[in-house]
């Protein structure tokens, strides 16, 4: 084995310069020992460099972070803004609120039939039929019973004829609205049963202004142009089911207070809500009904 001693010594001594120091050695040797320590100082100064630019980097980041901040907290923490603000957002909801009353409480008394006035403007087709219809003709002593479903004609009738069947003889005629111009063709009778199906919202004479049409409420003007007399029989009403005896209608029908037409029936006891068939007090106002109209009287057995 061959052991290679490299001899390395370092020699002082004085100059004007002052104290200075030589390495003896291999030549070879000491340039790569300032290589290596070139390379290492190279990747400390790399190291170094980089450092100095996250450094840079953070301190721009914690910058925008610290003028964002003092945005925030000029906005958060200015209390006549916030105060302002406040207020503003309260009036607005007291606003909200108050309009949301209004709007509830004039839906509530259009889909009612709520207006105590209605106005006197007709739709093109009523206005038309209206002119068709002759004023107070000579009417047929007789009863006309009138529906908007043939489906349901022979139904009404037989609710009907519980009554009629205690005069003798009495005439009676049905008739079936499909469309506006079919009132022009209403005979002639002094008595007539507008017979109206249920709904949900109660349309038993149309309410102007709400784009329910306004058949039935022509039906209704042209009996009054011929000069005859009319009950309103609305029908499959659920709310009139349980009817005490002496009940005419549904206390749930609530337009009935409100809708001058129908106002005016039940003040004279011709307004009529039922479901299937007809209690006492009904049978009783469509026979006084009936009575005083055609001038006759129910047969006693």
């Amino acid at each position: 084995m061959l052991t290679i001693v490299i001899a390395i010594a370092t020699v002082r001594f004085k100059t004007p310069l002052g104290e200075q120091q030589v390495v003896i050695g291999n030549p070879d040797i000491q340039k790569q020992l300032v290589e290596a320590l070139n390379k290492e100082m190279q990747k400390t100064n790399d190291m170094v460099s980089e450092v100095r630019e996250n450094a840079k980097t953070a301190a721009e980041m914690v910058g925008r972070a610290n003028a964002k901040l003092k945005i925030v907290e000029q906005h958060l923490f200015n209390k006549d803004a916030l105060t302002t603000a406040i207020l503003i957002l309260f009036f607005l909801i007291i606003g909200l609120m108050l309009y949301v009353l209004k709007l509830k409480s004039s839906l509530e008394s259009a889909l009612a039939g709520g207006s105590t006035y209605r106005p006197l403007k007709v739709s093109r087709e009523m206005e038309v039929v209206l002119q068709k219809m002759p004023s107070r003709p000579t009417l047929d002593n007789a009863v006309c019973i009138v529906s908007f479903d043939a489906s349901y004609s022979d139904e009404y009738k037989q609710i009907i004829n519980e009554t009629l069947g205690q005069f003798g003889g009495i005439s009676l005629r049905t008739h079936v609205i499909r469309k506006h111009a079919d009132t022009t063709e209403l005979p002639n009778c002094r008595m007539y049963i507008m017979c109206v199906e249920f709904t949900k919202r109660h349309v038993i004479i149309e309410e102007q202004g709400l784009g329910l049409g306004d058949l039935n409420l022509t039906l209704y003007r042209g009996v009054r142009n011929l000069g005859g007399a009319l009950v309103i029989l609305y029908v499959h009403d659920p709310g009139s089911r349980n009817l005490t005896d002496d009940q005419l209608y549904s206390d749930g029908i609530y337009c009935v207070k409100k809708q001058p037409e129908l106002k005016e029936l039940c003040e004279i006891d011709r307004f009529i809500s039922a479901h299937k068939t007809l209690n006492t007090a009904q049978k009783k106002a469509l026979e006084t009904a009936i009575s005083n109209v055609l001038n006759i009287q129910a047969e006693r057995y």
